[in-house]
């Protein structure tokens, strides 16, 4: 049998499972949920077309549906759209979709005050929609990114994805100011300390950024 179909049959249990009839069947649900989130993060670590990542997307929004109280699919979901606005071929669709993504990250981040990864793909958030128009949306949202992503270093200080994106903040802002980038490397090589101790055992928690982390940290070493 196809994964796909594995995870639409897992998705239908756990949809069924968490009809209101006792305790018992919820219980089930939330059994069900770990495999549910395996099945469709393999499904998003093979998408490569457009059509594929929306599938994965939509896989996403159904598993946070039937479980309301758990974090992570919306994380995912909404790191895919983030991931995929660059993509998009007008400003004003990115900016629909960026506006979309920060409703649905403020909605998680007050169910789940004060969590390091939410906060982190906020950050993300923000960076992305600086980027769409630097000189009208910088002198605003760059702080507002900083403080985001410094607030998720203080919620999880081993949280390696928040250093690697205060470092490229730090990095550009180097660059714009033709100013050293001591602070960014710091932060690239405190990232990639972070990502090298990281638990390489298969789990549902974010993983990605290790790759990236290597690279800019390489950028920092001096030419032989």
């Amino acid at each position: 049998m196809k994964t796909a179909n594995l995870l639409t049959i897992t998705l239908g249990t756990l949809c069924l499972l968490l009809a209101p009839f006792s305790p018992a069947l919820a219980q089930n649900a939330a059994s069900a949920y770990p495999q549910a989130m395996q099945q469709a993060l393999a499904q998003l670590q093979q998408a490569k077309s457009a059509d594929e990542l929306t599938a994965s997307i939509n896989t996403f929004s159904r598993i946070g549906e039937a479980m309301p109280g758990e974090w992570l699919p919306g994380y995912y979901k909404n790191l895919t759209r983030l991931n995929m606005s660059g993509s998009l071929p007008s400003a004003k669709e990115k900016d629909q979709l960026l506006a979309e993504v920060l409703t649905e990250l403020d909605a998680l981040l007050k169910q789940h005050p004060n969590n390091s990864e939410l906060l982190t793909l906020k950050g993300y958030h923000h960076m992305l929609y600086v980027a769409a128009d630097p000189a009208s949306r910088g002198p605003q949202f760059s702080g507002l990114t900083i403080q985001l992503l410094r607030q998720a270093m203080a919620a999880d200080p081993n949280n390696p994805r928040a250093y690697l994106l205060l470092g490229q903040m730090q990095w550009g802002m180097a660059q714009f100011m033709n100013s050293s980038t001591d602070q960014a490397c710091a932060l690239f090589a405190r990232a990639h300390e972070l990502y090298t101790a990281s638990s390489t055992t298969p789990s549902l928690a974010p993983s990605w950024g290790a790759g990236s982390a290597k690279q800019l940290l390489e950028r920092c070493q001096p030419a032989d």
